[in-house]
């Protein structure tokens, strides 16, 4: 192996590792959020980070300019003297943090990729959820509970099992939540997230003894103490006492609850996993949820991620003399019409009725041949403008470019009208498996497609479709960029359909709303 290429395999490496290292930071992000969730930012930011290292090393002048430009003229003219992709590997690592424009850039991208991966948010808001669902403690975990507080000196009548909103049930369900977090500590899966919260469950294991303590002493005197109504200082010593023992009840609850959903959600990789461990727990009528629709940030990490896909491709396969400006401004504009193909198949199903499966009915279709139409004209609408700017305002120039490249609105026309269909799949049996079988449909349809339209481009004469290799470069990327949109776009859509109820807890997955009555239509079956 030449120098070079060992200089720029070790570089990429040392990136990605420190790349993750940072967005791990502190390491309670993986319990903040889903496993989705996190390692779709995470892969995103480590891929942005191998791309800055793939571009600044590949382009050492750039990366001097930059360094002079923070006033270190010493790092860039080291540019002379050591292999570039070294260089840029070390300013990307070990010193990103001591450089101005190079750390503000990186401090911004993390916080907003950690943003969209709702870290901390989805562990706070699951905590809440938990406080408010329906608790029930099982059999034998009841003869187990009620045996060790008996041998600690409370009486059977201070044990309530039974759901209520007063300071007795309060105490026992965290006691049931206690016992269940040290059966944890003998689950080798859960070995990782006790290890990184280690301190928080000593912390809570003496809070819970304090309250323990309370609670005792709350129902000893109940028990043996029957105040006078004419005694006012002793009722008021009373009502203070259980007051201050409810609080601290609450508060127990409230910390366990925080304990639990970071436990479930970074020891549980998915939403049905999740739900049926805290169902193990006792949480009988917790279900999954997600935001009430397809979001904006959903959308630009799909358009990120297919960015750093096509520039990887691009950059790493293409041998001809395209300048970065011209890959660059390829790889947004076929972004672009990706993402508008996506927002065609979801927005004609979320404003049109008829573009919505009702329960029992066949598919709609016709939407999905429109929502690929119309997004065949839109991309070549798009493709127009960005060629304009890339032929610096030719306008016959554009004309003709297009002229030849017009077979391309097939693959268009074929991923709006895929995703459109892939999103009518209602939940199956298949559970954390259905992602990924509709990311492999998705992503042999539009191979097919591709195919096709590469015999197409072929026969208008297009330049590029007459080399041989351009085949085994398209296929590749677009069964990539197929695979991306079908693992992430039909379950995220799916996930909308659990809309929120006033209260901030979820429904069922009953329908997607009905825009006209703004009522719920039912379920639809796979």
């Amino acid at each position: 192996m030449e120098e070079f290429d060992f200089a720029f395999i070790l570089g990429a490496l040392f990136v990605g590792i420190s790349a993750y290292d940072r967005f791990s930071t502190p390491p309670s992000n993986r319990a903040s959020t889903t496993a989705a969730r996190y390692y779709v930012s995470a892969v995103l930011y480590v891929a942005i980070a191998f791309i800055s290292f793939l571009l600044l090393s590949r382009y050492p002048n750039v990366l001097g300019a930059l360094l002079s430009a923070m006033g270190a003229e010493d790092m860039a003219s080291s540019l002379e003297k050591l292999p570039p992709a070294l260089l840029t590997a070390l300013v990307l690592t070990v010193l990103l943090e001591k450089l101005p424009y190079f750390a503000t850039a990186d401090n911004w991208l993390r916080r907003k990729l950690q943003y969209m991966a709702s870290i901390p948010h989805e562990a706070r808001r699951l905590s809440r959820h938990l406080q408010r669902r329906t608790f029930t403690v099982g059999p034998a975990l009841q003869q187990s509970i009620a045996r060790k507080l008996l041998s600690q000196g409370f009486q059977q009548k201070d044990i309530q099992f039974s759901e209520s909103d007063n300071a007795q049930f309060l105490w026992i369900k965290s006691a049931a939540l206690m016992e269940q977090i040290e059966v944890w500590e003998t689950e080798s899966r859960y070995i990782g997230f006790l290890s990184t919260f280690a301190d928080e469950l000593k912390s809570l294991k003496r809070q819970y003894e304090q309250v323990r303590q309370k609670a005792l002493l709350t129902f000893r005197m109940d028990s043996d103490l029957s105040p006078d109504p004419e005694d006012a200082k002793t009722q008021e010593l009373v009502t203070a006492y259980r007051s201050d023992f409810r609080d601290s009840a609450e508060a127990l609850l409230t910390a366990i609850c925080d304990f639990v959903s970071r436990g479930t959600l970074q020891c549980t990789l998915s939403g049905s996993a999740r739900v049926e461990t805290l169902r193990a727990l006792g949480f009988v009528d917790v279900e999954e949820w997600a935001d009430s629709k397809f979001t904006f940030h959903q959308l630009t990490t799909i358009f990120i991620m297919l960015c750093c896909v096509l520039l990887f491709g691009m950059v790493i396969a293409s041998h001809t003399a395209r300048s970065f400006e011209e890959i660059l401004v390829k790889v947004v504009m076929i972004a672009t019409i990706y993402c508008v193909a996506i927002g065609c198949a979801l927005f004609l199903k979320d404003r049109w009725e008829f573009a919505q499966r009702r329960p029992g009915g066949l598919r709609p279709t016709a939407s999905y041949v429109l929502a690929g139409a119309l997004a065949a004209v839109l991309g070549i609408g798009v493709s127009l403008l960005f060629k304009w700017i890339l032929f610096h305002f030719d306008t016959a120039k554009t004309l003709e470019d297009v002229s030849k490249s017009y077979p391309w609105t097939l693959l268009t026309f074929t991923t709006a009208a895929m995703t459109a269909c892939q999103t009518d799949n209602g939940r199956t049996r298949l559970g954390r498996w259905q992602p990924l079988l509709e990311a492999c449909l998705q992503s042999a349809v539009m191979v097919a497609a591709a195919y096709v339209t590469y015999l197409w481009l072929r026969s208008t004469g297009y330049a590029f479709a007459q080399r041989p290799e351009f085949l085994w470069r398209i296929l590749p990327l677009t069964a990539a960029i197929g695979f991306c949109i079908g693992l992430l776009v039909p379950s995220w859509y799916r996930g909308a359909l659990h809309v929120l109820a006033d209260d901030g807890s979820p429904a069922t997955e009953r329908g997607r709303p009905n825009r006209a009555t703004g009522q719920l239509d039912p379920g639809v079956a796979g």
